[in-house]
């Protein structure tokens, strides 16, 4: 019995360390700051960027993925096409 020991212990930790998926994955994949906006405007970010002219002078929603952000203050963040 003393022998399977070793064996049996890394298995057990393993199983103790495995996370258990939120119920909600998505509303804790990431955090959420400021007030709510509307969306249904979106522009997706390579439209912007092929004609940028045609958004000067814009309040523009861009649609995107935010691939990093500012950790200091936030005061830049890069976006990557869908």
């Amino acid at each position: 019995m003393r022998r399977y020991v070793p064996l049996l212990l890394p298995l057990l930790v393993l199983a103790a360390c495995q996370a258990e998926p939120a119920a909600d994955a998505e509303a804790t994949a990431y955090d959420v700051y400021g007030e709510a906006f509307d969306d249904a405007g979106a522009v997706p970010v390579e439209a912007v960027v092929a004609e940028p002219d045609a958004y000067v002078g814009q309040a523009v929603t861009m649609e995107g993925r935010v691939s990093e952000v500012c950790q200091m203050a936030g005061c830049w963040l890069t976006f990557q096409t869908l």
